[in-house]
Order: C-alpha cells, then sequence, then structure tokens
C-alpha cells in the first residue's frame, strides 16, 4: 500500500476542530464519489469514520480516500441485493458513534444495505461540522436508544448544522431496504452546506494546507508516523506551522 497522508480524524485535531462549510462539504462530495463506486462493485465498507478517511501526498493533498476494508462485505450477489448481516466481528470492531441506526448492535442478524454507509458518512460530516456528536458518552444502550429517537427529529440531531444536512438525513431515513439511493441528489444536498459564495471544489485550499504552507509534507509524514495527538503540542510542530 502507497504512503497516505493523515487521517481526517488526525487533521481535524491540529486545526483544533474546526473546518470551514466549504470544507466539509468538498470532503463529503469526494467521499460520496467513492462510497459510489465501492457500492457499484456491490461491496459495503462498513466501517465509515475519520480515522478511516486519508488525505492523499505527492500532489493529490486535496484528494480525498477511504481505507481499511477490513469489516466490508459483499451485499450484491447474482447482480441482486443479497443479504449483509453484522456479524461478531462488526459488533466487537466497530466505532458505534458513527454506526447506522438501522445496524442494531445487539443483533447479529440485521440485514445491511448502502444506506448504512451513507448515513455513517452523514455522522462524519455532522462531526466535523460541529465538532462533536449528540450522544458522545452514553453507554451503547444510551446511545442507540438516542440515536434512534434523534433520527426522527433530524432537525435536533442536526442543530448547529446547515438545513442541508437535515435533509440528507431525511432522504435517507426514507429509503427501504432495497431502492437504489440517488447519489446525484445526496451530492446536491452536500453541495448546499456551503455558502454559494464561497470558492469551488477547484479552488478551494484546505485549512491545513494554508496552515502548513510550505512545511506541509513533513508534517504529513509526522503525523501518519507518530499521530496528531503526540505531536499537537510538540515545539517542533509548532515551528513548522509559522514557517
Amino acid at each position: 500500500m502507497d504512503l497516505m497522508g493523515p487521517s481526517l480524524e488526525s487533521l481535524f485535531e491540529m486545526c483544533d476542530k474546526s473546518f470551514s462549510l466549504r470544507t466539509v462539504s468538498i470532503l463529503g462530495l469526494q467521499l460520496l464519489r467513492r462510497l459510489k463506486f465501492i457500492h457499484s462493485k456491490g461491496i459495503l465498507h462498513r466501517d465509515i469514520k475519520p480515522d478511516n478517511i486519508v488525505m492523499g501526498v505527492d500532489g493529490d493533498e486535496n484528494k480525498v480516500y477511504l481505507i481499511d476494508f477490513g469489516l466490508s462485505k459483499r451485499f450484491m450477489v447474482g447482480g441482486k441485493h443479497g443479504k449483509s448481516s453484522c456479524s461478531n466481528d462488526f459488533l466487537l470492531l466497530f466505532v458505534i458513534y458513527f454506526v447506522s441506526t438501522t445496524d442494531n448492535l445487539t443483533c447479529v442478524d440485521i440485514e445491511q444495505s448502502v444506506r448504512s454507509d451513507l448515513e455513517a458518512l452523514g455522522y462524519v460530516l455532522l462531526y466535523l461540522m460541529t465538532g462533536m456528536l449528540p450522544w458522545y458518552g452514553l453507554s451503547v444502550e444510551k446511545l442507540m436508544k438516542n440515536k434512534e429517537q434523534l433520527g426522527d427529529d433530524v432537525d435536533t440531531m442536526c442543530k448547529g448544522a446547515p438545513a442541508a444536512l437535515a435533509e440528507y438525513f431525511a432522504y435517507l431515513f426514507e429509503l427501504d431496504f432495497g431502492p437504489k439511493p440517488v447519489y446525484r441528489k445526496l451530492s446536491q444536498y452536500v453541495a448546499q452546506m456551503a455558502s454559494k459564495d464561497e470558492k469551488n471544489e477547484q479552488q478551494h485550499e484546505f485549512e491545513w494546507l494554508v496552515c502548513f504552507n510550505s512545511s506541509f509534507s513533513l508534517i504529513l509524514f509526522l503525523c501518519s508516523t507518530f499521530g496528531a495527538e503526540r505531536l499537537r503540542n510538540n515545539p517542533l510542530i509548532n515551528i513548522l506551522m509559522k514557517c
């Protein structure tokens, strides 16, 4: 596997958990394209979270990638939507903060669909916009109950985020198990999360690229090797960020 840049979680921490809406929108649009491609191959990722989303290097610093397909499963069988159920490895390893409300952690026979990945992506976007999720700190049982209750009230769940994110979730929650989502419609919601007068995807510079300037490549390597949290208060990093 080629060396990749740091994860979104690392960069989010390095930027004091503050991304612009344009940054989150552009990341979301790229991730929707990645998921559309993965799903077109009949695969569910099943572990969408900021730690599994990384940036490119060597000229691809503006490209986002999905990694860690250890929990992925095939859901297309003979061109039809087959059964992809949760298993013990899923229950033990999945980060529950970003798990879909349809993926009941107490049931191993729950069927999953592409909605699970897309819903998890929505939680990632909510986290990157607000710096937290409404159910942080709750036990597993209370967390899932809280998410199910908030799922009926997307406006409350998305408090502090653009209205377009609530529309994104509302569309997903109306989907049945089988129907294929309209990715174009989801992309429209994600695009609407940023102001129209902001720079487009080709012109936009991510916060960490602007902040780190010419020292970015070195910081990428250090973050990937040692982790952003360990380096956050490191004097060397502070010096590089001022270069």
